[in-house]
């Protein structure tokens, strides 16, 4: 079924706003990481993880992640939909330059900062992995190839989600050839064949990280499917009343923000939340308004530069002060210079690369 005239025709700014809110979530959830370790929480009384509960909302950066997924694959699949998909050749070429080129200018940012700081930091586990040691070449040189295993954590932890989208994008215009053909839920069970098959090979070869790429192909799928059926779908929940949609909203949220709580179902209840939030803030115009709002679709214009940049930023800000100052001085520090570091990561690097990439295709279509 193809999509309402007025969603051919939309730029689909609100998803861009979704994914920068979640970007700001991945930059909070990294900053707690880093200012307080678990054992420093653990010494926490009642009250303070009373706040830190009430914050967790903010800090769902592994839960983005998943809704990156979703969001790739939703947003993908709709060039397929309409009919105006380009040759293989040409969506690889143009994922190549939307994807792996800010990464590697992103890489040579990471790697300075290596160079310039690399540890030991004395700070907690997961600081004290980034930036651990000088810098080395073969390192590097894996990280420009993506092959093998490596140290993704090594120079920017979130390295590792650019991998499973460069590896997903190379099979995507087969995946959405089987979601076009396919009945939804047949594409559902292959997404859950999938993740089954991935969590068993992992479960016997424990090093095997690479085979978790079918898993998140199966996120991808699910976001592929929902745009396929997203008419039906969205014509479905604007007929629900109003008390309704507020629950599935509700439910959504609650997924989201406890979902890894759920020992082995986690990361498809986060799945499941983030499709029904692409529903939401596509067919609520509530939702859609306050994705609309400026700062909301300032943060999606540069939610990529931001997840690119933040790390570096975080790093060298934390060595430099060197814990001088107290962590809630640090945030709006992080966050300001953070956001500044994308707006011009963005206008020098991505920008630039989006345009080429567009140039590559010869038409205009939606940019992922």
């Amino acid at each position: 079924m193809g999509l309402p005239l007025e969603c051919r025709e939309m730029r689909y700014h609100q998803l861009d706003s979704l994914r920068g809110l979640a970007a700001m979530t991945v930059l909070l959830l990294h900053f707690r990481n880093l200012m307080l370790p678990e054992e420093k929480i653990a010494s926490f009384s009642d009250w303070q993880r009373f706040l830190l509960l009430l914050s967790s909302p903010f800090t769902t950066g592994g839960e983005a992640v998943i809704l990156f997924f979703v969001l790739s694959g939703f947003v993908l699949m709709l060039p397929y939909i309409k009919g105006t998909q380009q040759t293989y050749g040409i969506f690889v070429v143009r994922r190549i330059l939307r994807i792996y080129g800010p990464y590697l200018c992103a890489l040579v940012l990471a790697v300075a900062g290596a160079a310039i700081w690399h540890g030991p930091h004395k700070m907690d586990d997961w600081g004290n992995r980034i930036w651990a040691k000088p810098v080395s070449a073969h390192l590097v040189l894996q990280h420009i190839l993506m092959i093998g295993v490596y140290n993704w954590h090594e120079f920017n932890p979130v390295f590792w989600t650019l991998i499973e989208e460069m590896r997903i994008s190379l099979i995507y215009p087969v995946l959405a050839y089987i979601v076009l053909r396919l009945p939804a839920k047949y594409a559902f069970v292959l997404a859950a064949v999938l993740a089954l098959l991935a969590r068993g090979v992992l479960r016997i070869w424990h090093q095997a990280d690479w085979i978790m790429t079918l898993e998140y192909t199966g996120m991808f799928l699910c976001g592929m499917v929902l745009a396929k059926n997203f008419a039906r779908v969205t014509q479905w929940y604007s007929r629900r009343e109003p008390s309704i949609r507020i629950g599935i909203a509700s439910l959504a949220l609650v997924l989201y923000i406890t979902a890894h709580y759920a020992r082995h179902a986690s990361e498809w209840l986060m799945t499941i939340a983030s499709m029904a939030f692409i529903v939401i803030a596509l067919a609520s115009r509530r939702a859609g308004g306050f994705l609309s709002i400026n700062i909301n679709r300032y943060l999606g214009r540069i939610s990529y530069s931001l997840y690119l940049v933040h790390i570096p930023v975080l790093l060298a800000l934390t060595i430099t002060l060197n814990y001088r100052i107290p962590a809630w001085v640090i945030l709006p520090l992080f966050i300001s210079i953070s956001l500044l570091f994308a707006s011009a990561f963005y206008m020098w690097i991505e920008k630039p690369f989006t345009l080429l990439s567009r140039r590559a295709a010869r038409v205009k279509v939606l940019v992922a």
